[in-house]
């Protein structure tokens, strides 16, 4: 059995509301259809210990900041069921046939992330390209430098060479 992530209790502020209201905690989440706003209620699972799963935020490299329901023990000292689902495969199971997918928000959202990192690699890529011009102009300064010392070198030594003779 894989290792679950580090993580973090959070709030999910761009999705909607996590909240527990009576007996049952559920996910909201509006939508607008024909300007009407329209919700839908996903009832939080329940882990294998039969108490309703809570959100964390994974802390690792392979996924930075990504929502996943856990037992509520997860990440104490108590034992726990290793309930495990990640959040954006949870509401897509529970909008597929809704028409456009919350999968398509996660996606969007992360494909404005990735041109974020694409411009700020292409200003990088340009940066290091001056930082190279730089070096290359200070490395043939230098190279000229070390020619004209050599012929000066030379024509000390010839000239010493002429006293001596």
């Amino acid at each position: 059995m894989s290792r679950k992530p580090q993580a973090s209790i959070t709030r999910s502020r761009t999705l909607g509301d996590f909240s527990v209201g009576g007996d049952s905690r559920t996910w909201t989440s509006s939508t607008e259809s024909v300007g009407q706003p329209r919700k839908k209620k996903f009832a939080s699972p329940k882990c294998d210990c039969g108490n309703y799963a809570i959100l964390f935020q994974s802390c690792t490299k392979l996924n930075p900041d990504r929502f996943f329901l856990g037992c509520p023990s997860y990440n104490t000292n108590q034992q726990h069921c290793r309930y495990f689902k990640w959040l954006d495969e949870l509401v897509e199971e529970n909008t597929a046939g809704l028409g456009i997918g919350m999968n398509t928000i996660f996606m969007a959202r992360r494909l404005k992330e990735l041109e974020q990192k694409v411009e700020e690699l292409k200003e990088l890529e340009q940066r290091v390209e001056g930082l190279n011009m730089e070096l290359n102009f200070k490395m043939e300064i230098d190279v000229r430098s070390i020619q004209e010392n050599k012929c000066l070198y030379v024509a000390i030594v010839g000239f010493i060479s002429i006293i001596i003779v």
